[in-house]
């Protein structure tokens, strides 16, 4: 169980850390880019641009079958969003990711997953894609694995951007690596805010 003091220095901690990261790293010149998203976007931003171009997000790894924006599919906290799509004639689903509601900090988003769910054409998209992010980004680096294709390209020190396949399966992902490690952080924290339910003295009974 944690002290006070403790809880104090941790939220201290998280705060410096809140205010570098989103202090000089929000503004989209500095972001990772897919479409309409950029990483650094807050919750209502996602939710806003979503209502405009009726998206049809839905929660989690949920399915929108209403194929609109719906706000009632997305009441609550979230921490991931996606909805179906079409890229380059194929069927894909976007992903969007985001910092936990924890500790009264805002939500960011710090990755966006772009994954092709056409199994049976994913293999001649393959190519094009590649292309397309090699003329765009430069030469990609090859990562070592033993199983998949993975090419990784880091356009700003703190994002990089990954196309992996394997077989019949390919994804691209954009990941803020700032924004990624500030949510990592703020999840593994047990910093809450004064008036959570949670009683921090029954701890040790388990």
């Amino acid at each position: 169980m944690l002290s006070r003091k403790a809880h104090g220095f941790e939220m201290i901690r998280l705060l410096l850390a809140a205010v570098f990261i989103f202090g000089v790293h929000v503004a989209p010149a500095y972001a990772v880019t897919f479409d309409i998203w950029h990483t650094g976007m807050t919750r209502q931003e996602i939710l806003q641009v979503a209502q405009a171009r009726n998206i049809p997000l839905a929660k989690g790894g949920g399915l929108n079958l209403n194929r609109r924006y719906d706000p009632k599919l997305l009441a609550g906290d979230a921490t991931s969003y996606n909805y179906q799509t079409t890229l380059f004639n194929h069927s894909a689903k976007v992903q969007l990711r985001l910092s936990p509601a924890k500790g009264g900090y805002g939500q960011f988003l710090y990755e966006i997953d772009v994954i092709f769910t056409d199994s049976s054409k994913n293999k001649d998209l393959r190519p094009y894609v590649t292309r397309m992010l090699r003329e765009k980004y430069g030469p990609p680096q090859v990562v070592p694995d033993l199983v998949r294709q993975v090419l990784l390209w880091k356009p700003e020190p703190n994002n990089e951007i990954r196309l992996t396949s394997f077989m019949v399966t390919m994804q691209v992902n954009y990941v803020d690596l700032k924004i990624k490690k500030f949510a990592d952080e703020l999840s593994k924290s047990t910093y809450e805010l004064p008036g959570n339910p949670v009683n921090h003295r029954d701890s040790g009974k388990f």
